[in-house]
C-alpha cells in the first residue's frame, strides 16, 4: 500500500538488511541498538526540533532547552530558566530567531535565540500546554492544551487572532499546514479538525480514529495530513477538496499506541509506546525496534535520498538514527 507522493528516488536503504513488511501482520522486528546520543541527557524527551539546514537539533532536556550541531553532536548553547516544570513542546522558526516553548508549567516562552534571552511569556491556558506549531512564516503561532483550547497568537502584532473553545477533550496536536491556509487540530475525542487559520472557522472534521489522536503531520505540498493515535492505526487524508475528503488505513500497527508520525516526500515514518520505528516507501515497508518508548520521530532535514531521522525516548534521551542500522 502506497503511503507516498512521488515514488521516483532510489533508496540505498534497498541494499541493506532490513525487515520488510509485505503486510501490517507480522510481529518480528529487528532490534536496533542506540549508538549515536545527542548530549548526556538520558531522560524522558518529549519533543524536539531542526534548524531549516538541518544542522541543529533542539531539544527539551527537563526545563531547559539545549541546542546541538547535528554531525558533532556537540552543545552549541542552552536555553535556561524559563520553565519551572518539564518543557512538553517546542518550535523554531524557520529562519531560527524564535523558539517557542511549552509544558507541564502551563506557560509558553517565547526565545530570541541569538541573545538566549526571554521575550515574552504567555499565559493563554489554565492546563499543561500539550502542543505548539509556528506557521511557515513565523508569524503565528498555535498552541493546545489540557484544558481542551486552542490559541492562534499573533506574534508580530503581539495579540490573540481567535481562541477555540467549543471543544470537549484534551488537544494533543496543532499543526499549520505549509501554505499556512489551515489549521489542523487533532484531540482525545478521536477527532482530526481542520479550521481556517486566519479566522479561526471551522471546515471539515476527520472522523477515522477509534482512540485519541496523537500526532498530525501534513505532507510538504499541504495536499496531504497524516495522522496516527492510540488505536494504533496510521491514516492518510486526501484533502485537496475539503467536500470530498480521501481516507486511506496505511497500517494497523500493533496494540499499543503510535505517538508520533513524520512525512517527507519519498516516505513516512511513525513509532510510538511499543519501541517499534515503521517506515513506508514505494519500494517496501521497513521496521525495527529499540527496546525503549517513542515520544517523537522525525526526519532529518536535507539528508537526500537515505532515509535519516531523529527518535525522542521516554528515559533514555534523544538519538540519531540512519536505516543502514537496521540490520536483520
Amino acid at each position: 500500500m502506497n503511503c507516498l507522493k512521488d515514488g521516483r528516488t532510489i533508496f540505498l536503504i534497498l541494499l541493506v538488511n532490513l525487515t520488510i513488511t509485505n503486510g501490517f501482520g507480522q510481529t518480528k522486528y529487528p532490534t536496533v541498538q542506540l549508538k549515536n546520543r545527542i548530549g548526556d541527557f538520558q531522560g524522558i524527551v518529549y519533543d524536539f526540533c531542526f534548524s531549516k539546514s538541518g544542522t541543529t537539533i533542539v531539544l527539551p532536556e527537563s526545563n531547559s532547552i539545549g541546542f546541538y550541531d547535528l554531525q558533532s553532536r556537540v552543545l552549541l548553547g542552552r536555553l535556561n530558566n524559563g520553565h519551572s516544570k518539564p518543557i512538553l513542546t517546542i518550535d523554531l522558526s524557520a529562519e531560527s530567531s524564535l523558539l517557542v516553548s511549552g509544558g507541564l508549567d502551563s506557560t509558553i516562552v517565547m526565545w530570541n535565540v541569538q541573545s538566549g534571552k526571554v521575550l515574552k511569556k504567555l499565559d493563554f491556558h489554565r492546563g499543561v500546554v500539550t502542543t505548539l506549531n509556528l506557521n511557515s512564516s513565523g508569524n503565528l503561532l498555535a498552541s493546545g492544551s489540557s484544558d481542551k483550547t486552542v490559541v492562534v497568537y499573533d506574534v508580530v502584532g503581539e495579540k490573540i487572532v481567535f481562541k477555540i473553545t467549543d471543544l470537549k477533550s484534551d488537544i494533543t496536536v496543532v499543526r499549520f499546514s505549509p501554505d499556512g491556509q489551515l489549521l489542523a487540530v487533532g484531540s482525545q475525542d478521536k477527532t482530526i479538525r481542520l479550521y481556517n487559520a486566519k479566522s479561526g472557522q471551522p471546515i471539515v472534521n476527520l472522523d477515522g480514529h477509534k482512540s485519541c489522536v496523537r500526532d498530525l503531520c501534513f505532507s510538504k505540498d499541504g495536499t496531504r495530513l497524516f495522522s496516527c493515535g492510540d488505536d494504533s492505526k496510521l491514516l492518510k487524508w486526501d484533502i485537496r477538496n475539503s467536500s470530498l475528503i480521501r481516507k486511506e488505513e496505511i497500517g494497523s500497527l500493533g496494540n499499543d499506541w503510535l505517538l508520533s508520525v513524520d512525512a517527507r516526500n519519498d516516505a513516512c515514518i511513525v513509532a510510538g509506546l511499543d519501541s517499534k520505528i515503521s517506515i513506508f516507501t514505494d519500494y517496501g515497508n521497513f521496521c525495527g525496534k529499540i527496546n525503549v518508548a517513542i515520544n517523537k520521530i522525525k526526519f532529518i532535514p536535507n539528508s537526500g535520498t537515505f532515509i535519516k531521522f531523529a527518535v525522542a525516548t521516554r528515559g533514555k534521551g534523544l538519538f540519531l538514527m540512519d536505516s543502514m542500522e537496521f540490520n536483520y
